[in-house]
């Protein structure tokens, strides 16, 4: 948004330098007045114009978090149970480099979508699993010894 602004100053202050040396040659005659001033409205609107539709581009503060996804991403891994909860609704899993999201090998926290995949586990079993990533958490909707 302020480059949009500092772009549209830019242009007024050409436009501003353009009409000075347009003046002169006029002599400022009635005519020429009134040609800038037309020329001038034209100018304006069509440089605010063109701002508030760059105004919308390129916002990297925009948030995305909100918006409902038509896809859910199932992402593929591979690791080693570390632990189970008593509840079996999670799973501590050191896995293995995860290249689609750029994640190395770590032991981490894994959710689980419903805790009857987690009951023929045990500890130090080496699982293939499928998970999701929602409302900031990683969920396991698929696991295989």
């Amino acid at each position: 948004m302020e480059i949009a602004v500092i772009i549209v100053n830019m242009v007024i202050i050409r436009l501003n330098n353009l009409f000075f040396f347009y003046d002169t040659l006029l002599a400022k005659s009635r005519e020429g007045v009134s040609m800038r001033i037309n020329f001038m409205t034209a100018i304006v609107f069509i440089a605010f114009s063109c701002s508030v539709s760059v105004w919308g581009m390129g916002d990297e503060y925009h948030d995305h978090s909100t918006a409902a996804a038509v896809v859910e991403t199932t992402i593929v891994a591979s690791g080693t149970v570390k632990s189970i909860a008593q509840d079996h609704m999670s799973l501590r899993i050191f896995h293995d480099p995860i290249p689609v999201l750029k994640w190395p090998a770590m032991n981490m926290p894994f959710e689980v979508i419903d805790h009857d995949i987690t009951h023929p586990l045990e500890i130090g079993d080496r699982v293939n699993f499928e998970f999701v990533q929602k409302e900031g958490k990683n969920i396991i909707v698929k696991i295989s010894k």
